[in-house]
């Protein structure tokens, strides 16, 4: 539900090849503060003798606005990898493993080191301000003396909706909370299991930044499709394999799967085929479809919890519900 403060209009331009070419927000009540920004991509090279050659074309190499405004570049190793992200007031440098991972990200006098596991999967991210250890179903954040600062643990259930339980150690430090999601799995309301069950909203524009004034705080940093896990550094999401840009639309690494039956798949950084309201990409290798990322809650939605043909994910293994027809 929009209400004033979380009203919004957007529109989207395209290329041939599925980069974003602009977005204009409109301004709901004066079209003369509508912006627009214009995105670039791929490096050109030429001699003046030869005719100019694109490379990296998927990749995104600047961002301008209309009126002019603060812009953004960026820049990529061979294999697609962004190395640096020059904001407007921010200049963000990232190294990779082997893997094709973000190894760390050094953002102002901050540097970040993430570890992974065997699966790929994120198992720690650490700082001079602190760690937190990515656990299934849970966390644990400590300070930068190794304090635990908080811990959280998510429990949910097919069909029901995710019940969020945190502690920052003290006696009364302890709460659970009950999340409400949208069709796509983004927790938008949260109710605190208490005497007088506090509410709590919070709203997403499709690509998934942040709409209207957002709260103070919430249970738990996954915020998009309930799986994203807010880098507040960064200001980037962790979505299964890869890194998540809201405000750009895409991935900052290439997609490590190539579906080359679906020409919407071929671009290799684009967010669930550039269609965020229908379809999400919760995994980050591959958009959902109705059964084959996890539907086994009859509701064809796809929750942290779940995983495709009793495939493992973290401590968790699921089966497929059996056919009403057996």
């Amino acid at each position: 539900m929009a209400t004033s403060a979380t009203a919004y209009r957007q529109a989207f331009t395209y290329d041939w090849i599925g980069n974003r070419s602009t977005l204009t927000e409109h301004n709901v009540t004066d079209p003369t503060k509508n912006i627009t920004y214009h995105s670039g991509y791929g490096t050109t090279a030429g001699n003046g003798a030869t005719e100019p050659v694109t490379t990296q074309p998927h990749t995104l190499a600047w961002v301008s606005t209309t009126p002019t405004g603060s812009g953004s570049a960026y820049t990529y190793d061979p294999a697609g990898n962004t190395t640096k992200r020059d904001l407007a007031n921010d200049t963000q440098n990232l190294t990779w493993t082997s893997e094709n991972k973000p190894a760390t990200v050094a953002t102002g006098a901050t540097t970040i080191n993430y570890t992974y596991d065997t699966g790929g999967r994120r198992l720690l991210e650490n700082s001079s301000e602190g760690s937190t250890l990515y656990l299934p179903g849970g966390e644990l954040t400590t300070d930068a003396t190794g304090k635990i600062t908080k811990a959280t643990r998510n429990y949910a259930h097919p069909g029901a909706p995710t019940v969020v339980r945190t502690s920052d150690g003290s006696s009364t430090g302890h709460t659970r909370n009950i999340q409400l999601a949208n069709h796509l799995g983004t927790a938008n309301t949260t109710v605190q299991m208490a005497a007088n069950q506090p509410v709590t909203r919070r709203a997403f524009k499709p690509f998934g930044e942040a709409r209207g004034p957002q709260p103070s705080s919430w249970p738990d940093r996954r915020s998009y499709l309930g799986v994203g896990i807010d880098d507040v550094a960064t200001g980037l999401t962790h979505i299964g394999a890869r890194e998540y840009d809201q405000a750009n639309g895409r991935f900052i690494s290439a997609d490590p799967l190539l579906d080359i039956t679906d020409p919407l798949q071929m671009n290799g950084y684009s967010y669930a085929k550039n269609s965020p309201i229908s379809t999400s990409d919760p995994d980050g290798l591959k958009p959902a479809t109705d059964c084959g990322s996890g539907c086994q809650d009859g509701n064809f939605v796809y929750r942290d919890w779940m995983v495709p043909d009793g495939k493992e994910v973290g401590s968790t293994v699921l089966k497929a519900a059996p056919s009403p027809m057996t």
